[in-house]
């Protein structure tokens, strides 16, 4: 049984309310970064801020122009330009997460020592996975691969839209633990000089959840497992209604995507330029 579409409406306005309002938020810690970054004329942060601003701003600018003609009764006729549109919102999604991702992985690698050895492996998964996700969208899959995976070109490009998430996701779950094990190991050896063991434990819960990305890295890899579970084509849905309703909670979880990637990554760049980040403390405390 099929949706009323009133109800589908209602959905489609709701995840267009959420995906702004998160965007709204994101405009708001892009501001404030931006506006410390100039005062403190570090150029190359504010740049990459931007660059990422810019990239999630204009996936949010075409998804939402798909959503309109997608829902304009008279605008049928421009199927192929709204599918267009989705798949730039996908290029550029891919690419504010790649921006944000590249910051955490050079926050994984201060926090870690400077040591290039400890960024080969995650770097490797880090190149692979996002170049993975531009030759998806980019529809560059050899017709082979579809023979093999036995499905249609469509829901294998959904599954393996997930499945690139998931990657990128458990990567970056993976630097966001050590980062956050670094710090508390780190906060550890200079504890004597904290006045306050409550405030030294909020202060390094802070700064662990903060410079981590913890909160980023968990928000994709649960929603690109519920991308893959739902996007594996299947015979027909036991329940047509639960399955719909779910497509569109991942389908508002995927917009939001950016958006939490740019709120993450420019926080993480704010603590660092205001001298907040754990390996600044460390230094003034000690």
């Amino acid at each position: 049984m099929a949706l009323d579409p009133n109800y589908q409406t209602l959905a489609q306005i709701t995840i267009t309310a959420l995906n702004h309002f998160i965007y709204g938020i994101y405009t708001t810690t892009f501001g404030f970064c931006a506006s410390i970054l100039y005062r403190k004329s570090t150029i190359l942060k504010l740049v990459t801020a931007i660059f990422l601003f810019t990239f999630t701003t204009v996936e949010k600018a075409s998804s939402f122009t798909a959503d309109i003609y997608g829902s304009c009764e008279s605008c049928h006729s421009k199927s192929e330009y709204v599918e267009r549109l989705y798949y730039l919102a996908y290029y550029f999604r891919f690419a504010s997460s790649a921006v944000a991702d590249g910051i955490l992985l050079l926050r994984y690698y201060a926090v870690l020592g400077r040591r290039w050895r400890t960024i080969v492996l995650p770097g490797l998964i880090y190149l692979g996975s996002h170049i993975a996700g531009f030759i998806v969208i980019f529809e560059s899959i050899p017709d082979a691969v579809e023979v093999v995976a036995g499905v249609e070109l469509h829901g294998f490009k959904d599954v393996a839209v997930g499945m690139t998430g998931l990657v990128i996701g458990l990567n970056n779950l993976l630097m966001s633990s050590l980062i956050g094990f670094r710090i508390f190991a780190t906060t550890r050896e200079v504890a004597p000089h904290f006045h306050s063991k409550p405030r030294r434990m909020y202060n390094t819960a802070v700064a662990a959840t903060l410079e981590s990305g913890v909160l980023y890295s968990v928000f994709l890899a649960v929603t690109c497992i519920f991308q893959i579970k739902f996007a594996w084509p299947r015979s027909k849905p036991d329940d047509y209604t639960n399955f719909t309703i779910w497509r569109i909670v991942i389908s508002a979880l995927l917009r939001c995507w950016s958006s939490v990637a740019g709120i993450a990554s420019t926080t993480i760049i704010v603590r660092i330029a205001l001298g907040r980040s754990i390996d600044q403390s460390v230094i003034q405390t000690v």
